[in-house]
């Protein structure tokens, strides 16, 4: 019998702190939702300009191209709102009817929550482990390039690798026209032509020549490095060869 009282007096001091403990709790969610929701909020808003300077559409930029850590923090800071508000939700079912399986039930979806998030973020970072290639829009634009100058006639083979967020690594097998070629040195070449007397002059006239041809893909292949590092900053690592 004195275990049945001490019993029913200590279900009495829970009812009566139950209110309290709750409005502490909802209180405490409350403020976390506050600073959860502005973290996010300015998470966003700092990416969406991100992806407006892109040209990219908000949700491809995001799932495509943002910084894993920018997108991390979104996709934490976005879980922390739903998940108070999963929480804030349980409590109000738990004293409105009583039944503490709600308690149960908003852990278990806040718990789903959080998993779905850790999966995404893993398939979103996997191409990061393995080296990704640079986005398609990048390479769209260093193949444009590469055609556009006169002297290269065909983009053999280009592979690409992101080192990081802003460094990209592209190596380019190119094939250059002989005639565009041929044409930019003829003015040169007839020049030296008639100075050739002997077999001699002529070894001499072949190597410097040689080196003329040389120096102009030289200078032509710094020309287009730096043509795709101005137009793509973080291409900061280029190695193109004749094929």
């Amino acid at each position: 019998m004195a275990i049945f009282n001490q019993s029913v007096k200590y279900d009495r001091r829970i009812k009566m702190m139950t209110p309290r403990t709750t409005a502490l709790a909802i209180a405490a969610l409350l403020f976390a939702l506050v600073i959860d929701g502005i973290v996010f909020f300015l998470a966003i808003k700092g990416e969406w300009k991100n992806a407006a300077r892109a040209g990219r559409p908000f949700h491809q930029y995001l799932r495509r191209e943002a910084d894993p850590a920018a997108v991390a923090v979104i996709l934490e800071d976005g879980a922390a709102c739903v998940g108070v508000v999963i929480a804030l939700i349980a409590i109000l079912l738990t004293q409105m009817t009583g039944h503490h399986y709600w308690d149960a039930i908003g852990s278990i979806g806040i718990g789903l929550l959080l998993g779905g998030i850790a999966v995404w973020l893993i398939i979103r970072n996997q191409e990061l482990l393995v080296g990704p290639s640079i986005p398609p829009q990048a390479r769209e634009q260093v193949v444009r390039i590469l055609k556009n100058n006169p002297l290269v006639e065909d983009v053999i083979d280009l592979r690409s690798r992101i080192l990081s967020i802003d460094n990209y690594r592209i190596k380019a097998d190119l094939s250059f026209n002989s005639s565009e070629l041929s044409k930019r040195l003829k003015k040169k070449a007839l020049a030296a032509y008639p100075e050739i007397k002997s077999e001699q002059d002529f070894e001499l006239f072949c190597q410097n020549y040689t080196e003329d041809v040389l120096n102009m893909l030289a200078e032509e292949i710094d020309k287009i490095e730096a043509e795709i590092q101005r137009q793509i900053p973080e291409a900061q690592h280029l190695d193109l060869e004749a094929n």
